[in-house]
């Protein structure tokens, strides 16, 4: 959730718990039931739209786990083709890995890896390669693909909970002004409870910290402003120590 929806969202928490504590204050209207009805959906929405926001991280942390285990496979694979190049220049040029690639050009380049590991898989075995590793990695190229299509799907979903929780927060916020209205017609004789309903239905914003700029004392009227300090005549030696003027250097004739 935004910080400004999360701000309004906690605003109305607190005016749904007025209008549980002072709802029966209020008139036996249609316009502040339903006002309190509107605001008490919002703010029992919310939270299962939020479970969205979760679950789409969850799917970005698999994401990133099975591209961390193909990306590691990869590797192996580059390095021990390097050292098959060396009677096989060929194989350099097929085995490149670069070094940052976007997900679907790593899945392209997984794919192509294991077609010419397998036609190799017997010189890479005998390298030290597990006898598995081409179906080792196509299953993690299978696992990569797989939560990388769990993360698009989970992202879409995100952005469709948080335009759901903004909306509903939209419509929820006009409520609170309806209420606005008819708490200080219906109580204005009630300073207490106004005084509690102000507080409630206020956003909270963090205070901005100002420096505090010193300003001058001013002068009192008709006071004379303060005689100088008397100036110790310079002597020679003093004359000598002070600095010389900024004044440019006029550049050599």
């Amino acid at each position: 959730m935004k910080l400004t929806d999360r701000r309004r969202y906690d605003m109305l928490t607190r005016v749904r718990e007025f209008g549980v504590n002072f709802g029966h204050l209020l008139p036996e209207s249609t316009l502040s039931r339903q006002a309190l009805a509107t605001i008490d959906e919002a703010v029992g929405q919310v939270p299962t739209l939020e479970q969205v926001g979760t679950s789409a991280s969850v799917a970005a942390a698999r994401k990133a786990t099975a591209r961390n285990a193909l990306v590691d496979l990869l590797v192996k694979v580059e390095q021990t083709a390097r050292v098959l190049a060396v009677d096989n220049p060929g194989l350099k040029p097929r085995f490149a890995l670069p070094a940052s690639v976007p997900d679907r050009r790593l899945l392209s380049i997984a794919r192509q890896f294991a077609r010419d590991a397998a036609a190799q898989a017997a010189e890479f075995v005998a390298h030290g390669m597990p006898s598995t590793f081409v179906v080792d990695l196509e299953q993690r190229i299978a696992t990569f693909e797989a939560t990388l299509q769990q993360r698009g799907a989970s992202r879409e979903e995100q952005v469709a909970a948080r335009a759901r929780i903004a909306a509903s927060l939209d419509v929820a916020v006009a409520a609170v002004r309806t209420l606005d209205v008819i708490v200080a017609n219906h109580l204005a004789s009630d300073p207490v409870t106004q005084a509690v309903w102000k507080r409630d239905r206020r956003v909270a914003y963090p205070n901005r910290s100002r420096k505090a700029v010193a300003t001058p004392a001013p002068t009192p009227i008709g006071s004379e402003p303060p005689a100088p300090e008397p100036v110790a005549p310079e002597s020679p030696d003093t004359a000598q120590s002070r600095p010389e003027s900024a004044d440019p250097i006029a550049p050599a004739a």
